[in-house]
């Protein structure tokens, strides 16, 4: 696809006269026979009905083509018999059938050129594209990003948003997720974001970039952000601010209420991750690959320096449970008890001989479809088997793992 970056050269000195004004889009399908572009979404935008048309609203579209070399037809005016000629791409008989039918919308004079009635109720809601894209001009992104950001200008050539969401709104369906490998300040997200807000959608992103540090003399740095990524944070937390505002300084908040009562409000929460070393000792993965000495020194499985929410999310990650999953973190008998989802999994990261078999029957209460305990959270093995027991009678639909 070609992308127009500027619209125009005005003020542009260049060496040859030639200004580069566009960028290229590649798009991949990694397996075509499963895969087709949505279409662009044409919208209700500019019919009316000025002349309270029988077939109600409609909009203007041109019969004359200049410039494509295109056979030159003529049509006359049934009310003045005025002649029009002109470029075209349709027929003359269909010419004479838009005529016939009152499509045609004649000027006062032959030097302007007639135009067709499309009406709404014929309107395809999507039609193809072409290779040849709108302009999406980096400056107005840049414009618009350092209001965002309170015009501190910290942004250099980002990618518009709005192209973003042109391309999503052609290729993603309303529950898709969308990843985006070289985040950089989070474009993408933004664009899901309004896409969203826009067709009352619940499409996902992940965003993943390398924590590359600015240079201490840019104004990037000098504003207190350290890394890309600590722009591409910022940026997110700002777009999903502005627009829960729009969406409240608008009625838009209640029609989307009515399209779907599930959704409550536009969602613009976010979790961030980063990459580190497993929380488990090489010998939880390969105890095989140890001695005896070894296993003896390695009583608790799990690395010293991880907290509980380190241990959470691993969990999470190994046993596939999505990791947008709203978590409460919860005290039983004193204990720090994280339940993630509606009753998907609860997790237990207590150690020294707290894991009782009274906080396993609070527990089991919830009746959570999984629950995780930390190994050296038990006694002595027999209090690890009476949990099981407790779980057995109380929730035996519970799936027990240990740590």
């Amino acid at each position: 696809f070609n992308w127009v970056t500027k619209k125009g050269a005005q003020g542009m000195q260049t060496k040859n006269l030639v200004v580069a004004n566009h960028e290229y889009i590649l798009v991949y399908a990694f397996n075509i026979l499963s895969f087709s572009f949505l279409g662009e979404i044409r919208s209700e935008k500019g019919f009316s009905n000025p002349d309270n048309d029988s077939r109600g609203p409609w909009k203007r579209q041109h019969l004359q083509r200049l410039g494509q070399n295109l056979p030159v037809r003529t049509i006359v005016n049934p009310e003045n018999g005025m002649k029009f000629s002109f470029e075209t791409p349709y027929t003359q008989e269909k010419l004479d059938s838009f005529v016939a039918e009152g499509r045609v919308i004649f000027p006062p004079t032959t030097h302007k050129y007639p135009n067709r009635k499309e009406f709404l109720s014929e309107y395809q809601k999507n039609r193809q594209l072409v290779t040849a894209l709108e302009a999406y001009p980096t400056k107005v992104t840049t414009e618009r990003l350092y209001k965002l950001f309170e015009g501190t200008k910290i942004f250099s050539n980002p990618k518009p948003d709005t192209l973003l969401f042109y391309l999503l709104q052609v290729t993603t369906d309303k529950n898709d997720i969308i990843v985006d490998f070289f985040s950089g300040s989070a474009t993408t997200a933004h664009a899901v974001m309004a896409l969203n807000q826009e067709d009352n959608g619940n499409r996902r992103y992940i965003m993943v970039q390398v924590s590359e540090p600015y240079d201490e003399k840019s104004e990037a740095f000098k504003s207190g952000y350290k890394t890309i990524a600590d722009i591409g944070k910022e940026r997110i937390r700002r777009a999903g601010g502005k627009f829960k505002e729009e969406m409240g300084n608008s009625n838009k908040q209640q029609k989307l209420l009515e399209k779907n009562n599930d959704q409550e409000s536009l969602d613009i929460g976010f979790r961030v991750f980063k990459v580190d070393s497993s929380n488990m000792r090489d010998i939880y993965y390969r105890p095989n690959e140890r001695g005896q000495s070894e296993l003896l020194d390695a009583v608790d499985n799990i690395k010293e320096d991880r907290t509980p929410e380190d241990l959470l999310f691993q969990v999470l990650l190994d046993l596939g449970v999505d990791l947008s999953l709203p978590i409460e973190r919860i005290k039983l008998l004193g204990e720090e008890i994280f339940f993630v989802g509606d009753k998907t999994l609860a997790a237990c990261f207590a150690t020294g001989g707290k894991v009782t078999e009274e906080l396993c029957r609070e527990i089991a209460k919830r009746n959570p479809q999984g629950v995780v305990f930390r190994d050296s959270g038990f006694k002595d093995d027999s209090a690890k088997m009476n949990a099981e027991l407790v779980f057995k009678f109380e929730s035996p639909g519970t799936e027990i793992k240990t740590i």
